[in-house]
């Protein structure tokens, strides 16, 4: 920080201050990206941001919903990357069945990745419950446990306390969704 205040000072003497306000805005601002809804409203995002960061920016809902992207008035990929002063509307489909996991190994943002894995962890919790299920049904055969056997009340209760779990459906839905592994409930 010392070494950058002193080139900000050698640069003063050798520039206007126009100039030196050019350079620190570059400065200040590199490393991120200014994109603009079709209303105007101007957002920040950082470097390589996707349409599918500006969705969940916008709000949750428009991110699970989201099916398509135009990016300065052209269909694009959600993959594409976001560049200063785009203009990017979002296309929703109310019977979109919600976000795809593989948005959360692309999205740049870390509100977004927070906002598609609450998708996965609240409105998929039927699905995280069987699939939590099964997972710990098969990791407990492959470690030749039986599950009968550890299913005891008060191994449950001490398990829910640790985990802060309500009941046997929240403990599968965890490990459905990856918030708990099998080795930690075994």
């Amino acid at each position: 920080k010392i070494s950058y205040i002193r080139s900000i000072m050698d640069m003063a003497k050798e520039k206007t201050s126009d100039e030196l306000l050019d350079v620190l805005k570059t400065d200040v601002y590199s490393g991120n990206i200014f994109v603009q809804t079709p209303k105007g409203k101007v957002l920040q995002f950082p470097e390589g941001s996707l349409p599918i960061d500006f969705a969940y920016a916008i709000h949750s809902n428009i991110g699970n919903k989201m099916v398509g992207a135009k990016i300065n008035g052209k269909m694009c990929p959600l993959t594409t990357e976001l560049n200063n002063g785009d203009i990017v509307e979002i296309i929703t489909n109310p019977n979109s069945k919600g976000p795809s996991r593989d948005w959360l190994k692309v999205v740049k943002t870390a509100g977004a990745k927070n906002k598609i894995n609450a998708f996965f962890k609240h409105e998929m919790k039927d699905e995280n419950i069987k699939k939590g299920k099964s997972m710990l049904d098969s990791y407990a055969k492959a470690q030749n446990i039986s599950l009968n056997a550890l299913m005891k009340e008060e191994w449950l209760e001490e398990t829910f306390e640790r985990y802060a779990l309500s009941s046997l459906d929240d403990m599968y839905a965890s490990i459905g969704y990856g918030g708990i592994s099998c080795n930690q409930i075994i």
